[in-house]
């Protein structure tokens, strides 16, 4: 699997501040809060006592509204700087949970191992190619789908374009002149699909959209959502015949 940024990003000083970075002004506080507030929701329309893996589950934000519904609870990051992040009175909070390192694209997992794999903050930051292999996996180890977190592209097509146009050029400057300062590349105009590619790419990945909750993001073009997939597996099954 090809590298990307984020899969090196979240380690050391941007571990021990990720959650600071994320909700010091008002808007990302509201943003922040909104996620988990969808979380909840989502979580309510499911049964209790699932067996969800988060993936990336960063400092474990969501470990608690897993817990009140009574989940039986592993969180798996591909950075254990994350993972020692976790603050320990999240954990204590969670009675049914495991920690370990993993990489969405390749999952230790037996097949079959979890009810929900919940995915936040990961499919816009990486590329098409991690998406879709994170998708099959995540079908594999998941018996009956798959909760993730997409923006999509909407009516900001062409101004995403030219914003991520500028903001290569603006990293390949720097790294000009800058060599030692790290450098993560610009989000590709892919990286915002349209709802129609995003339940192509589900659906060759045997999970189906069942339901899409808006979070709220301020004023955009580009809606934030999470998705609810159900997993196929008899369609899977005749997809790959």
């Amino acid at each position: 699997m090809a590298e990307y940024a984020a899969k090196t990003r979240y380690r050391s000083h941007e571990a021990l501040s990720y959650d600071n970075n994320r909700t010091q002004s008002c808007l990302n506080r509201r943003r922040w809060q909104g996620e988990l507030k969808t979380i909840d929701a989502i979580m309510s329309g499911l049964p209790s006592g699932l067996h969800v893996l988060d993936i990336p589950c960063g400092t474990g934000r969501f470990f608690p509204i897993l817990a009140e519904h009574g989940c039986c609870i592993h969180g798996a990051d591909i950075s254990q700087d994350m993972i020692d992040c976790i603050p320990p009175s999240i954990v204590d909070r969670c009675p049914n949970i495991s920690l370990s390192t993993a990489d969405a694209t390749n999952l230790r997992y037996p097949t079959g191992s979890f009810d929900y794999v919940l995915c936040m903050r990961f499919f816009n930051i990486v590329p098409d190619a991690v998406r879709t292999a994170a998708l099959q996996e995540f079908f594999r180890v998941a018996s009956k789908g798959v909760i993730i977190q997409v923006r999509f592209r909407g009516l900001m097509g062409p101004l995403l374009a030219f914003s991520n146009m500028t903001r290569r050029l603006f990293h390949m400057a720097r790294a000009l002149l800058s060599p030692e300062t790290p450098s993560y590349a610009p989000r590709a105009s892919s990286m915002r699909p349209s709802l129609k590619e995003f339940k192509l790419m589900a659906t060759a990945c045997g999970l189906d959209l069942v339901q899409i909750c808006p979070i709220w993001w301020g004023i955009t073009l580009s809606p934030m959502t999470v998705c609810l997939l159900r997993a196929n597996h008899a369609g899977k099954g005749d997809r790959g015949k």
